[in-house]
């Protein structure tokens, strides 16, 4: 049998074959390593999906890094809000997820948000009390990072502490920061309700 592949292999040129297909993957490769893969297009990304013989949409998947330089392996408590129409006000979470920090980076993925716009924020939880303390100013009082869409063009037109999921991917960052006047007391955030 082995006599049998030597054989195939030969005549179809295979080492020519797969000299090429190893010239592919490095193009490949080094293309998506430096970001250089052109964008399919919007047709195509919001085109649906057949699976088991039935036509369903991609899900919407927001990816989220968050970093910090002053705590590096912290457990982070991130919460996004809908229709931030006043981001600093604390209401109900869509969505909470609470992660670990290695070497000052974590990163995830959020999936089944609707299209729409939110509100993100996270947060070191000190005192373990469940939720993000604040100041007497209303400023945070423990360590927190409001969201920050990764494209350039989105930064400057959405308002800090917001990004919107448009049916495509969203890369969306959070960098840790701590408190700008920490405080010996702080109070609990108030229930929206």
């Amino acid at each position: 049998m082995l006599k049998q592949i030597i054989h195939i292999w030969r005549n179809n040129n295979g080492t020519i074959l797969f000299a090429c297909g190893a010239a592919v993957v490095a193009v490949m490769s080094m293309l998506w390593r430096f970001d250089m893969i052109p964008d399919i297009g919007q047709s195509l990304r919001a085109s649906p999906m057949l699976i088991a013989g039935r036509v369903t949409s991609l899900p919407n998947i927001v990816v989220v890094s968050i970093t910090s330089d002053d705590f590096p392996d912290a457990e982070v408590h991130m919460q996004v809000f809908a229709a931030p129409d006043m981001v600093s006000e604390f209401s109900s979470p869509v969505e909470s997820r609470t992660t670990t920090l290695h070497n000052g980076l974590s990163e995830y993925l959020l999936m089944g948000l609707a299209r729409g716009t939110y509100g993100g924020i996270a947060y070191i939880d000190s005192n373990a009390n469940g939720q993000i303390d604040l100041a007497a100013d209303g400023s945070a009082a423990e360590p927190y990072g409001l969201v920050r869409v990764s494209t350039p063009a989105e930064a400057h037109t959405l308002p800090k502490g917001v990004f919107e999921v448009p049916g495509e991917p969203t890369f969306i960052k959070i960098q840790l920061m701590k408190p700008k006047f920490p405080v010996p007391h702080s109070r609990q955030t108030e229930d929206a309700n």
